[in-house]
């Protein structure tokens, strides 16, 4: 009896000394996080005229160290598109979307369809510089602002100490007319009042292009006054 009792001892210790078989460990997998789109301005408005909204799309294509290339992307109602690339400089960092130079659209002249603006200055300076775009004949092409010298497409905008400049836009009689006015801002002698001094340059939309009708001499202007004639009035930028 004691022989056996031995024996089942060491059996039981041999079998509390064996390696046991452990559970493998649980892991989970670490989702992987989405990318961003990339940031874009989308709107509808009707572009090529026809009373319908077209789908109207900003991106930013690429960043250079000397400058960005943005994309108007246009998808008619019909379905024709075109797309038009245009140039920002690069002043800063590279961080500029497509939110910080778009202007919007707007109908401006007195052909059918909108105009769409973006703002090429860069984000940088006193002064924004729009262009503006528009449909014709199937393509996305420049709007030169009227009166603007040969090459010269931006449009002038400002409200600083040194110029006031901006445009009324109505319609008169059935016929579109748009008033550009430049306001030079200069110190008296003592450098204590501003003033304001410039012209006024209407024009009318005439077989599908503006026509000046009228130039007058504006000032002296105090400040507050010449500042009523800064920026865009009689239309409104849909952003």
């Amino acid at each position: 009896m004691r022989r056996i009792t031995v024996g089942l001892v060491a059996a039981a210790l041999l079998a509390s000394s064996a390696p046991t078989a452990s559970a493998a460990p649980v892991t989970s997998a670490t989702p992987t996080p989405a990318t961003p789109a990339p940031p874009r301005v989308t709107t509808r408005a009707d572009v090529d005229g026809d009373g319908r909204r077209d789908a109207v799309e900003l991106t930013r294509r690429r960043v250079t160290p000397d400058e960005y290339t943005f994309r108007i992307d246009v998808r008619t109602a019909t379905g024709r598109r075109a797309v038009r690339d245009v140039l920002v400089p690069n002043y800063g960092d590279g961080s500029l979307t497509p939110e910080d130079v778009w202007d919007g659209t707007a109908a401006v002249d007195g052909a059918p369809g909108v105009e769409i603006a973006v703002d090429r200055s860069g984000g940088v300076g006193d002064f924004p510089w729009p262009h503006l775009y528009t449909w014709r004949t199937g393509r996305l092409v420049p709007v030169a602002a009227p009166g603007a010298s040969a090459g010269d497409l931006g449009w002038m905008v400002a409200d600083h100490f040194t110029l006031v400049a901006g445009y009324d836009v109505r319609t008169v009689k059935g016929v579109r007319q748009l008033t550009a006015t430049h306001l030079d801002g200069r110190f008296g002698a003592g450098r204590e009042r501003l003033t304001f001094r410039g012209t006024r340059l209407t024009y009318r939309w005439q077989h599908g292009a503006w026509v000046k009708s009228a130039t007058r001499r504006v000032g002296p202007l105090w400040e507050d006054a010449a500042l009523r004639h800064a920026g865009w009035h009689g239309v409104t930028w849909r952003r």
